[in-house]
């Protein structure tokens, strides 16, 4: 008796046509997308960490853009929330920014207090809005 060497296994066929190995239990998989995004911005950090002689890697300045970018990553939270609720609106970002930038100009043009200049923005935007069932009692 001879023993019969390990072959890989196949996949069932139609009859006459060559079999086809199987996929193998595991399969490497690389996260493409994610490493292209990665490379980009360790690209974008080089090009700005040559052209501002080093300033953009500075801890201050890394602090800084933190901060800066804190606002946008508290709307983008509210908005995953409205989403994943179903109660999806496209303007919401649009609506956040303009409000954001009248606010601006209320504070900065007007000297208003950044407080008044925001609540004043809030009643506006909501004042101009159509009613909805149930959005207000009225």
């Amino acid at each position: 008796m001879t023993a019969a060497s390990p072959a890989a296994p196949t996949t069932p066929t139609t009859p006459g046509a060559p079999a086809v190995p199987a996929e193998p239990r595991w399969k490497l998989s690389v996260p493409w997308r994610s490493l292209i995004m990665v490379g980009a911005l360790v690209l974008i950090w080089i090009v700005f960490s040559l052209t501002t002689e080093g300033t953009f890697l500075r801890p201050r300045n890394l602090s800084l853009l933190a901060r800066q970018t804190a606002v946008t990553a508290i709307l983008a939270v509210g908005m995953v929330l409205v989403i994943v609720a179903g109660q999806i609106d496209l303007s919401v970002g649009a609506l956040a920014g303009f409000m954001g930038g009248l606010s601006a100009l209320a504070y900065m043009n007007r000297q208003w207090p950044l407080g008044i200049a925001f609540v004043a923005v809030l009643i506006a935007a909501r004042s101009s809005a159509p009613p909805r069932a149930g959005s207000w009692p009225g």
